[in-house]
């Protein structure tokens, strides 16, 4: 009988936090593709003083040359670097990134959890800002439903966990 409560309960509270990640999910993936947006614009930002740097000095800047070309950082910026030579950390396509050309060259951001790399020579970017690309299944409303779904199911076994065992305790009595 303990068993069949503390399931119950269990799955109740399952149904409540797949509710909360049904009703939280778009927000936390607009929140996502918000950042992704301001790292690309930081991105661009620093590549278009680089481009200026190169055109001035034939070459590319060194880490103390970029500092001195680069704009003030805003508070919440991500800090942009130069990739060194053959950088593979880069979080979708390292492969592609690692292997460019000597007149390439890689901006990485640290996202906190992975490397984000932008090639501008090449146009080539591992951010993502479409919404289907944080789904589970390819869009928010699928998603959406797939927890509320989850979430009804859970309901309904506790519901009849619950049904369960008042029955028993109506034929022992």
């Amino acid at each position: 009988m303990l068993i069949r409560r503390a399931s119950a309960a269990l799955l109740v509270l399952l149904a409540l936090v797949a509710c909360l990640l049904a009703v939280g999910n778009r927000a936390g993936i607009d929140h996502t593709i918000e950042n992704s947006l301001r790292l690309d614009g930081q991105f661009r930002i620093v590549a278009d003083a680089i481009g200026g740097f190169r055109r001035s000095h034939g070459r590319l800047p060194n880490a103390k040359e970029l500092g001195a070309v680069l704009p003030p950082a805003s508070s919440g910026s991500y800090e942009v670097w130069l990739a060194p030579s053959g950088f593979d950390q880069c979080d979708r396509d390292a492969a592609k990134y690692s292997h460019l050309a000597d007149s390439d060259y890689v901006l990485i951001a640290w996202r906190g959890e992975w490397w984000e790399c932008y090639a501008p020579t090449r146009h080539m970017s591992t951010l993502l800002v479409e919404p289907a690309a944080y789904t589970m299944l390819g869009a928010v409303w699928l998603d959406t439903i797939a927890f509320l779904a989850f979430a009804a199911v859970c309901l309904l076994v506790a519901f009849k966990l619950g049904m369960r065992r008042k029955a028993v305790e109506e034929v022992l009595l």
